[in-house]
């Protein structure tokens, strides 16, 4: 057998842009108001449960904030929290449905933002499934979530 390694949650961090947007103001913001599409909206928010969101977008659909700045302000949160300064950091992975561009990989735009010195780094995405992937007894993948 191979053996095993237990990962610890030491520090929390969340940063979460703008104002709350309830599901009403979901579709001034980002359209959607016909019949079908009111419709699937409803049947997602039955779903999930959800009943606001935070956006990095202003009224007109513009971004107010980079995919990395968000990321960046809750790694700070989360190191702020653990007492942790970034240039101790050895290993920064991250993760997400898609970054602001598809070169260098996220992970080195939200370590070149962040600063700190020298460190492994790790870029996953995958859309729902954008967390990160890690082995399972056997050697399948899953997603940790």
């Amino acid at each position: 057998m191979g053996t095993t390694a237990s990962a610890y949650l030491t520090g929390f961090g969340r940063y979460l842009p703008g104002d709350p947007v309830d599901n009403d103001g979901i579709v001034a913001r980002l359209g959607g108001e016909d019949k079908v599409t009111a419709r699937i909206r409803q049947r997602v928010l039955d779903a999930n449960g959800i009943r606001q969101r935070h956006y990095a977008l202003d009224e007109q659909g513009e971004p107010t904030e980079l995919n990395e700045e968000l990321a960046v302000k809750a790694l700070r949160a989360a190191l702020d929290d653990r007492g942790i300064r970034a240039d101790e950091l050895r290993m920064l992975a991250c993760a997400t449905t898609i970054g602001d561009v598809l070169v260098p990989g996220f992970a080195s735009m939200v370590h070149g933002r962040l600063g700190g010195g020298p460190m492994q780094l790790l870029s996953a995405s995958g859309v729902c499934a954008s967390s990160l992937a890690c082995p399972r007894r056997g050697g399948q993948q899953s997603q940790a979530r």
